[in-house]
């Protein structure tokens, strides 16, 4: 619970990830959905209850036009949601324009994310879609950002 909490807290991305959870819990089988649903119930009530504040964040943050800003192209989303793809793999300290690291290093970002769509399992497949569709989203709504570690509303600085 505290874990999940401490999720919610850090980033937007750990409401998507648990969504996923949920997702990928409801799933599995008639077995394992039947034994798992009623404590998963209560999780969600209680974590909803205690990231109230987080929501009141998030709402002030999407309605401020100084906290988002959304690409204005479907070019600068693009552009923008790679950089994210790569900071995610790489670190924002090894800059994409230093092309004698960054080149190889988006090869491999590549090469793993081929890897993985058509060599690994169903369920393995479905995360990759899922987070690169998050990464999406996120970039889209104009909140994903490199240098958020904590949620942040106009009130913190």
């Amino acid at each position: 619970m505290l874990a999940c909490l401490g999720l919610l807290y850090t980033t937007y991305v750990g409401c998507a990830c648990l969504a996923f959870l949920g997702l990928d819990l409801s799933m599995r089988t008639a077995e394992e959905r039947r034994t798992r649903w009623k404590p998963l119930i209560v999780m969600l009530a209680l974590l909803t209850l205690a990231y109230i504040p987080g929501f009141l964040a998030l709402s002030r943050q999407l309605t401020s036009l100084s906290t988002v800003n959304p690409p204005q192209s479907g070019i600068r989303a693009f552009v923008w949601g790679s950089f994210n793809l790569y900071v995610l793999f790489a670190s924002e300290s090894i800059a994409p324009w230093g092309w004698s690291s960054s080149i190889p290093i988006g090869l491999a970002i590549l090469v793993i994310l081929v890897i993985v769509m058509f060599k690994s399992a169903p369920r393995t497949r479905l995360m990759l879609v899922f987070a690169i569709g998050m990464v999406a989203v996120l970039t889209v709504l104009g909140v994903a950002n490199t240098k958020r570690s904590a949620v942040r509303c106009r009130y913190v600085k």
